[in-house]
């Protein structure tokens, strides 16, 4: 009976950070262009509070990560708040770890195929980190003023 207890608590608790991650991503979906400054708040937290139930090493606490950070880095691209860019890096940083640990894992235990899928995760991550770069280079070259 406990066992049975504690695993419908489990999948509660993932349905309901699914939910979660999946209205996010709805309300950035639906309103990209232009995506309101209260909208993105919005989904800024409901990303947080799926990644709250999303613990290492939950399977998709990476991708959690991924996407709270690139929410973040839209709402620079509106505010131009720092503490935005910071927060974005320290998520990839994170979900970049998270990610590593996943595939160790599923190395160890001989899991090809769901291997297969984290490696492309992982390359994906790497072509979001490279985006990430870019973007604020040119934000960067955006904001330095000319020589007067």
């Amino acid at each position: 009976m406990g066992d049975q207890g504690k695993n419908q608590g489990d999948t509660e608790d993932e349905d309901e950070s699914s939910q979660l991650f999946d209205l996010a991503n709805s309300i950035l979906a639906e309103f990209k262009d232009p995506v309101s400054l209260s909208n993105l708040d919005t989904a800024i937290y409901l990303f947080r509070e799926a990644l709250d139930q999303r613990a290492a090493p939950h399977p998709l606490r990476s991708e959690s990560l991924k996407d709270l950070a690139g929410a973040l880095v839209t709402r620079f691209s509106l505010t131009n708040q720092y503490s935005d860019l910071d927060q974005a890096m320290v998520s990839l940083a994170q979900g970049l770890h998270a990610l590593r640990e996943r595939v160790e894992a599923l190395m160890g235990a001989g899991r090809q195929s769901e291997l297969n899928v984290r490696a492309r995760c992982l390359h994906e991550f790497g072509i979001c980190i490279h985006c990430f770069h870019r973007r604020l280079f040119l934000l960067n070259t955006k904001n330095q003023k000319p020589p007067s």
